[in-house]
């Protein structure tokens, strides 16, 4: 029987390869050169293969009849050729033009959930192309890759530490802006925040990068307060084929990374690989009790000494995925990967912590179709190493964390497809403990476990041909926060293709972090030891030798602590916005906005202690004499440079402390004007200008100023000269205003600054490009947020064979 099995198995796997054909040829371009990186597929199967180093290409088991066969790549004209297809070989020879992308034939997901045309999209977005991907891969830094784009704000605070923002109130641990690679959430769940340098991708494994700036909680929920950056990594069918690249540079770069990519019938795989070292140079030691400088004024000192092995950082990533396609739009997904990373020094409230090692391994799993996506993902951190806060004495945190994701989507289309619906449910569950690695708590409650559910919808309706309404809004529930709504409604005109005029209005909100509502961080301890046995002894001698209420503690110890009674921050927004293309040389985009935001939460500040806890006051004598104790505290406190203020009841024990709160209303006017201006087919000017005015209209804590941390106007201009498999250039000047700057012990100013930085490559063959990129190319000395490190020029050279 078993042999019969066998026999039927090979009759009908004959009989279907005797009814299928195979499609080869060979792409070259306009000029007569091969046709590099082009993707060659069967539309509607999940048949492909890629060109080769020569051009040529071979397809085997098509099923024989009409098909259609689409050419696509980087820097080339898409083509469709239908053809009969028969047991007869058939040669398809085909010419590709280069072309530019350009905005119009952009396609985004970030906006609307769903895939669309950057130029209808109904939201602020920024895209980053595969070709600009491609040049950025010469540094290999993700976040630098943005820091040109229009209404970006990327404040880089050391070698490799970045805080991205749109549309103001940055931070030195910013989490404003959701982060997705792929759909999943890489951020860390004890701070919600992202750490660049860590992502479990690199650089050139990076298909495409959208940027929506504005709120984007109706879709997307808690994180997506001032909006979203969608990364989209390559399917291994895209990629067929191995790819290694290698860098090196100033300050002892040496980056490494390999991909190869396979086929085997509805199969494929994908393996990357990466590493990154580096030497961090400017960062300096402040702890000038041993020798350490302060790099500009007003900077706050270390009290642990900054170890040279601390200076050489490390990235170290790992993904396998295997997808299985049904067909051209259906596919299934399972990926895994790690990253390890370690010595990197990061800016927050409380100071400089430094990160010996991280690791974040992630697994994923997902089901993608037109109408149904599901997917689900398991997260963790976990540092097994103590981090030491640099600015506190023998102070350290770590964190072991796990977060698991569920969600699904589905999309649907009614009336000839004038009403295009999305509904979608998503469940996370957290879990967060910080007593370990020999580090002391960071959160005042341990193993803290979290769920939080998500339910959201949109509608696009075409009201007339050329107007559209749309209409989302997402409720999500959890068990730590109260429940939110966060509604949407957008209306888009398109007066002319590719033009688009549109009106949104949104609501979002920010969840408090972990540390916000539980923080126990310890920042030392102040001596009270004098002041106290002279307060005892005035009291024993104004009572009696025998007096019992006398004070009980010669030090006070001073933390960071949280806030249980914090709400989430919200915002409304109006925006008006204009995307255009004219004469296909010319793309516009200009936005214009306000925001309200309200329930602001602050940095943990000294001025918020007694407006969440008990003030101290002693009160175990006589008015006289309790007037005296506090008086006396008071003058001890001061003398030692500690606000008076800070002096507080907490857990029942005398504390200084430092804490969040909620901070009123604030109203901000914003404008962004971007414009790309194809002089040729190759070059391609662009210049971008972002405005934010910032007004405080409520403030429950008037000593507490609020800033936005971010610069009044910024200023970007680039030129780039591109030629898909030969040469490219690019230039770029990013001009920043001053401004102030405030995140809990972070205060001063930011001077105004200008960079320029320097990108180029060469195709020493088709397949085998060097490329060289310089940062700050003057090498003008400048810092991006108070409290960073003073930045220099960094070169890099990268060559890369594909193969």
């Amino acid at each position: 029987m078993k042999y019969g099995y066998i026999l039927l198995t090979l009759f009908f796997s004959a009989t279907l390869w005797a009814q299928s054909g195979v499609i080869s040829g060979k792409l070259i371009t306009n000029d007569k050169e091969p046709a590099v990186g082009v993707s060659v597929r069967i539309k509607g199967t999940s048949l492909g293969a890629a060109a080769k180093l020569d051009g040529s290409y071979r397809v085997e088991g098509v099923p024989q009849g009409l098909q259609t066969v689409v050419f696509s790549g980087v820097g080339y004209k898409t083509v469709e050729r239908s053809v009969t297809v028969s047991d007869e070989p058939l040669v398809l020879n085909v010419v590709l033009d280069i072309d530019a992308v350009r905005a119009e034939d952009v396609v985004v997901y970030g906006a609307a959930r769903r895939k669309q045309k950057l130029t209808e999209a109904p939201a602020s977005i920024a895209v980053i192309t595969p070709s600009e991907l491609q040049r950025a891969a010469t540094h290999g830094q993700l976040s630098k890759a943005l820091d040109a784009q229009v209404g970006i704000d990327v404040a880089q605070s050391g070698a490799n530490d970045f805080n991205i923002n749109t549309r103001g109130f940055n931070n030195s641990i910013n989490r404003r802006v959701l982060v997705l690679i792929d759909g999943r959430d890489p951020s860390t769940p004890l701070l919600n925040l992202q750490e660049w340098n860590s992502l479990a991708t690199t650089l050139s494994d990076v298909q495409q990068l959208e940027v929506v700036r504005g709120p984007g909680s109706a879709l997307f929920g808690a994180n997506a307060y001032n909006g979203v950056i969608n990364i989209t990594t390559f399917a291994p069918r895209d990629v067929i084929g191995t790819r290694a690249a290698f860098t090196f540079g100033e300050f002892q770069t040496y980056r490494g990374d390999v991909r190869h990519a396979g086929a085997i019938g509805n199969f494929s795989y994908k393996i990357n690989a990466g590493f990154a070292r580096m030497r961090n140079e400017t960062l300096v030691s402040r702890d000038t009790a041993r020798g350490g400088v302060l790099e500009y004024a007003g900077l706050g000192i270390d009290r642990q000494p900054l170890r040279d092995e601390w200076l050489n950082t490390f990235t170290n990533v790992l993904t396998v995925r295997g997808d299985y396609d049904f067909n051209s739009d259906e596919r299934l997904t399972l990926e895994g990967g790690i990253s390890n990373s370690g010595n990197e020094v990061y800016v927050n409230t409380i100071g400089r912590i430094l990160i010996p090692l991280v690791n974040k391994p992630f697994v994923r799993v997902a089901y993608s179709s037109p109408r149904l996506n599901v997917q689900g993902v398991w997260n963790r951190r976990f540092t097994p190493f103590p981090q030491p806060v640099l600015n506190t004495p023998a102070s350290s945190s770590a964190e072991d964390s796990d977060d698991i994701t569920a969600e699904a989507q589905y999309n649907d289309s009614f009336f000839e497809n004038r009403l295009k619906t999305i509904v979608g449910l998503s469940h996370q569950w957290q879990r967060i403990e910080t007593n370990v690695a020999g580090a002391e708590p960071l959160l005042s409650r341990g193993n803290l476990h979290n769920n939080f559910t998500g339910v959201y919808g949109q509608a696009e309706f075409q009201l007339l041909p050329n107007l559209q309404l749309v209409g989302a809004a997402r409720l999500d529930f959890s068990t730590i926060i109260e429940t939110r709504f966060s509604p949407k409604a957008a209306l888009v005109w398109s007066p002319e293709p590719s033009h688009t005029l549109r009106f949104t209005v949104n609501q979002a909100f920010l969840r408090p972090s972990y540390p916000d509502f539980f923080r126990t961080s310890r920042l030392g301890a102040v001596n009270l030891a004098a002041a106290v046995r002279r307060i005892n002894d005035s009291l024993r001698a104004a009572n009696g030798a025998s007096f019992a209420d006398t004070l009980n503690f010669s030090t006070v110890n001073r933390f960071s602590l949280g806030n249980a009674g914090l709400r989430p921050e919200e915002s409304l927004s109006f925006e008006v916005g204009y995307k255009g293309v004219v004469s296909r040389s010319l793309f516009i985009t200009a936005d214009v906005y306000l925001n309200r935001r309200r329930n602001f939460i602050s940095s943990p500040l000294s001025a918020n202690a007694p407006l969440v806890f008990q003030p101290y006051r002693y009160s175990g004598s006589s008015a006289a004499l309790n007037t005296f104790v506090n008086s006396t505290l008071t003058t001890a406190l001061q003398n030692q440079r500690v606000n008076p203020i800070e002096f507080v009841v907490a857990n029942g024990v005398p504390t200084l402390a430092q804490t969040p709160i909620n901070v009123g209303l604030i109203q901000e006017i914003g404008a962004e004007l971007g414009v790309n201006y194809y002089l040729t087919e190759q070059l391609m000017l662009s210049a971008n200008y972002a405005y934010l005015d910032a007004s405080v209209l409520e403030n429950a804590a008037p000593t507490q100023p609020i800033l936005p941390n971010t610069s009044r106007h910024r200023i970007n201009l680039a030129a780039t000269y591109f030629v898909p498999n030969k040469y490219d250039i690019a230039a770029t000047l990013r001009y920043v205003d001053g401004f102030p700057w405030l995140a809990g012990v972070q205060q001063g100013f930011v001077p105004s600054f200008a960079v320029v930085n320097l990108n180029g490559g060469y195709h020493l063959m088709p397949n085998w490009r060097i490329g060289v990129n310089v940062f700050n190319l003057l090498d003008r000395r400048y810092y991006e947020i108070f409290g960073g490190t003073v930045l220099r020029r960094y070169a890099t050279v990268n060559m890369s064979y594909t193969f």
